[in-house]
């Protein structure tokens, strides 16, 4: 990416007498202004990534750059970033404003600066009114706002947060998860944030960066990585999805026909393959259950599981001994299980996945 504010090259991490590097040949360009997410499971290296970005881990080989200075070696208190962790890493001892006020001291900024900056940054994370209050007083929601305005604050460079809502219950992470967003939107800082958890990535994110073992498996917005993903692991990994493998029995008209152990023969729209065989991907919001339309896919099964979620509906249907996930959005009673049940998708709800 030619306007790269912030540029990884090649950066890898192999710590002794490991046979395996957590981190290898990790390349990503993030423009100015933009926010990603490094996405992935324990342990595929995204923490450590950011860490290394941060300076607390020196890289074994490849480069930082920020706005086109090699930042690499640079130790952490002369890069300017800002980092907010899962712990929130709050001073006890200090009050919240002296909490926000103590990375301007460090830099020697003057008192009456320092003023109106700490109070800037408790407005913009709404928290103004507790400026006075003992760290030991807050609610874990106000701990990890005020651990944002201690990151923004000292106008970082780059704001890196590693999974910072993570300790928090699943409405107060939704509610902080958009006033991030809307921070960083208004501020236009570049951000890094790093998480396991698929929504809050695909929410907050310009673009996701998917990880496995210490690699890059693809990079893009989170509609192009939800809906066309590089290979498998990816397609498993960001969101629910279903996964059939089959033996390609021909194509006509843009669409490929697939024979499916138990299903069949399928149809997607697909782009051109010379493989023998395939593996289509449906996810469960694309399968309607008894549609009243003729679909290019239609098949007959029994519903085995009904989880009802109040906006919507997760159903587990058998057809012939396959596992087929399906949602519905409704205001009606679930299904039965054991109910039998009609199930069909288009040829264009499907995606056939990269080899």
């Amino acid at each position: 990416m030619e306007d790269a504010y912030l540029a990884l090259s090649k950066l890898t991490k192999t710590y002794p007498n490991q046979s395996r590097s957590a981190v290898h040949d990790v390349d990503i360009d993030v423009a100015r202004g933009e926010f990603i997410s490094l996405l992935g499971p324990s342990g595929c290296g995204k923490t450590t990534t950011l860490r290394m970005i941060a300076g607390l881990i020196s890289p074994t080989s490849g480069h930082i750059r920020v706005d086109g200075t090699d930042i690499t070696n640079r130790p952490v208190h002369r890069r300017d970033m800002g980092l907010v962790f899962q712990s929130y890493a709050l001073f006890p001892h200090m009050s919240v404003g002296e909490n926000v006020d103590f990375g301007l001291q460090m830099r020697r900024v003057a008192k009456s600066d320092r003023r109106r900056r700490v109070a800037d940054a408790l407005d913009m994370v709404h928290l103004a009114h507790l400026a006075n209050r003992r760290v030991s007083q807050l609610s874990g929601g106000q701990a990890q706002r005020i651990a944002l305005a201690r990151a923004l604050v000292i106008e970082p460079t780059v704001l890196l947060l590693d999974e910072p809502l993570s300790n928090l219950d699943a409405k107060l992470r939704e509610e902080l998860r958009v006033e991030i967003r809307r921070i960083q939107q208004e501020t236009g800082i570049t951000t890094v944030f790093v998480t396991h958890d698929q929504d809050e990535a695909l929410a907050m994110s310009d673009r996701l960066v998917v990880m496995s073992e210490g690699r890059v498996e693809q990079v893009g917005e989170p509609w192009a990585v939800y809906e066309t993903p590089k290979n498998r692991f990816v397609a498993d990994f960001i969101g629910r999805t279903n996964m059939f493998d089959g033996r390609v029995a021909g194509r006509s008209d843009g669409v490929l026909r697939l024979e499916a152990e138990g299903l069949g023969t399928l149809s997607v729209r697909a782009q051109q393959t010379d493989r023998a065989t395939a593996t289509v991907m449906v996810r469960p919001h694309r399968v309607r259950i008894d549609p009243a339309e003729q679909m290019a896919n239609e098949l007959k099964g029994r519903v085995v599981q009904s989880s009802y979620l109040g906006d919507v509906e997760s159903v587990v249907i058998d057809v012939n001994g396959v596992r087929v996930l399906a949602e519905r959005t409704h205001s009606g009673r679930p299904l039965t299980v054991g109910a039998t049940v009609g199930l069909g998708w288009g040829d264009a709800d499907a995606y056939v996945i990269p080899q």
